[in-house]
């Protein structure tokens, strides 16, 4: 398979989207990669004598679910990522995440082509949970 040339490309094209299913699993495994045993990512008992639905997603994870909608779109190989800033906008619960992006910009200079992006995840009702603005320079 070949990667996509910068060409192919252009403002208002979108990633296919993409669906996760965030289940304690999926958390728990998350909890032992990053190291991030916070009880709010894997006890549900606890959070709901905290006063809470149950427990919540890492925000990270969040993001890596984001990240991996662009770069199953536009692989490592053809492209770099240069920058990017995540909002958060509501925790993410357990369930199905939707994720997807949308070029919003488009810039060709000598020795530079950048591609700026709008990434985002959904939650299962299509409430908006996070969002990032991203730039890829195609290598």
């Amino acid at each position: 398979m070949t990667s996509p040339r910068f060409e192919e490309f252009h403002i208002g094209m979108q990633a296919p989207e993409q669906r996760f299913e965030v289940d304690t699993l999926t958390l728990v495994k998350y909890c032992g990669a990053a190291d991030d045993y916070a009880r709010q990512h894997w006890d549900h008992l606890y959070m709901t004598q905290m006063g809470f639905g149950g427990v919540v997603g890492h925000g990270w994870l969040t993001f890596a679910y984001m990240c991996r909608t662009v770069t199953d779109w536009v692989p490592l190989e053809a492209a770099d990522i240069r920058g990017y800033a995540v909002r958060y906008h509501r925790p993410t619960l357990p369930g199905v995440l939707h994720c997807g992006a949308e070029i919003t910009g488009k810039d060709e200079a000598p020795g530079k082509r950048r591609l700026t992006l709008k990434l985002w995840a959904r939650d299962a009702a299509g409430e908006i949970i996070a969002s990032s603005p991203m730039t890829l320079e195609f290598v």
